[in-house]
């Protein structure tokens, strides 16, 4: 069965908005870290697909959304080609965006402490439903939070220190959605902005320029055809992979993830994340890691089975099947969920 990967980042601004970056310079800085996409999410604009600048930049895919900000509740919108109306309330902007064929993300919804030159934005009410995905896991929302005059240098240069993966409570709510029916995936998000600043008033610097960052938390798609060479039709597949939750996330500072896999199968036909095995017998579900690490299996929010390497069980149930894996007792990897349907 051809499956066919591919890496890359989401959640990204650019000069279009609070990045420092143009669009052709973040292109290549995908290019250099072997990245094969990137989702630009430029604050309440698509002033960069206005500007013709969506498509491929050699073999790097630019996909052009939005970011909508409001004071909380921010929200990444894929598929759209003009911006809202300013003012929805989230359930007016997730109907709005359904409703108009685009997909939306759920971001950073468990924000707490914020940081000395911003306050916390989370996602208030987790009630809502409707939307496509959320961000389990925002990089730069987690180092920030708790954020001081104080301590940034300290957290600078020792970033991973304060990297410690999705909150308890994200992956709490997502499970409940999961469970509940819902198909919710589930994104890694690096809300890169590459920040220039000028440290003691001489020493300029950038707060992890774009290149570094598209090292760390990566998006890996897993597509059954190969993404098209046409960069609107390129642009789909990667949003409604996305959406569909056709993917898994992973660090890659802790190991690179390329050739993970999660599969289910019966009777020869084989079932990728985000996809619904329908009823009609016994079920095998396998993980594979690429690197050693302990593999933790999930059923509708609580832990199945669990193993090191490689492991192969049965389906107990009906429900939503998803993957973890630590490596050094850190979280890397994050798969979307595989829904078996029964008996």
């Amino acid at each position: 069965m051809p499956l066919y990967e591919y890496p890359g980042a989401f959640h990204i601004h650019s000069t279009h908005s609070d990045g420092s970056g143009t669009i052709p310079e973040i292109a290549a800085a995908a290019r250099q870290a072997g990245l094969r996409w990137v989702v630009i999410s430029d604050h309440d604009t698509l002033a960069g697909l206005e500007a013709g600048e969506a498509g491929w930049y050699d073999d790097v895919l630019v996909v052009i959304g939005y970011e909508i900000t409001p004071e909380h509740n921010h929200y990444l919108v894929l598929g759209l080609e003009e911006v809202l109306p300013a003012g929805l309330s989230p359930a007016d902007f997730i109907a709005a965006v359904r409703s108009a064929g685009g997909y939306g993300f759920v971001l950073h919804p468990d924000e707490r402490l914020g940081a000395y030159f911003k306050p916390p934005l989370p996602w208030d009410d987790w009630t809502l439903r409707g939307f496509d995905g959320i961000e389990i896991w925002n990089l730069i929302s987690e180092w920030t939070e708790g954020l001081t005059e104080g301590n940034r240098l300290l957290r600078y240069a020792l970033p991973m220190l304060y990297i410690h993966g999705p909150t308890r409570r994200t992956l709490a709510w997502w499970d409940d959605l999961l469970a509940s029916g819902e198909h919710v995936s589930a994104v890694g998000g690096l809300d890169v902005h590459a920040t220039r600043y000028t440290l003691l008033g001489r020493f300029p610097l950038v707060v992890y320029p774009y290149r570094r960052m598209f090292g760390t938390l990566t998006n890996y798609l897993l597509l059954r055809e190969e993404i098209s060479p046409d960069g609107r039709e390129a642009a789909r597949q990667v949003a409604g992979g996305l959406a569909r939750g056709s993917s898994f996330l992973a660090l890659r500072t802790l190991g690179e993830a390329q050739g993970f896999r999660f599969l289910a199968e019966r009777g020869g036909r084989v079932w990728i994340p985000g996809e619904k095995v329908p009823p009609g017998g016994e079920v095998s579900l396998t993980v594979h890691s690429p690197r050693w690490g302990q593999i933790r299996l999930f059923h509708n929010g609580r832990l199945w089975a669990y193993g090191w390497g490689k492991i192969r069980r049965t389906a107990a149930a009906s429900g939503a099947y998803r993957v973890e894996v630590r490596r050094f007792g850190r979280p890397w990897l994050y798969s979307n969920p595989i829904w078996v349907e029964g008996p």
